[in-house]
């Protein structure tokens, strides 16, 4: 049971709380995939410290395109999500 009684995860009361999207844990995971990825290639270690500040960051601007999926982002989204599973 989570805090007043409701049942669930505490994601889907985090979720339900902000009225966020069902992908929008795709979104965070695809992000920090991303983001850790162009990090290495510059040389230097994503900490999860500068990935919370980048999404909110990004999340909440005015325009935001996070968790925003065009065309196929959301299935590409995903099978980079697969992969990087799978080879952790």
């Amino acid at each position: 049971m989570i805090a007043g009684g409701e049942s669930g995860t505490w994601k889907q009361f985090v979720s339900d709380s902000l009225n966020l999207s069902d992908t929008i844990e795709v979104a965070i995971w695809d992000l920090w995939i991303r983001n850790s990825q162009n990090a290495r290639k510059d040389g230097w270690s994503y900490h999860p410290w500068h990935f919370a500040q980048n999404f909110l960051d990004n999340y909440f601007a005015e325009g935001s395109e996070v968790d925003v999926w065009v065309g196929d982002a959301l299935e590409s989204a995903k099978s980079r999500i697969k992969e990087f599973r799978h080879a952790t």
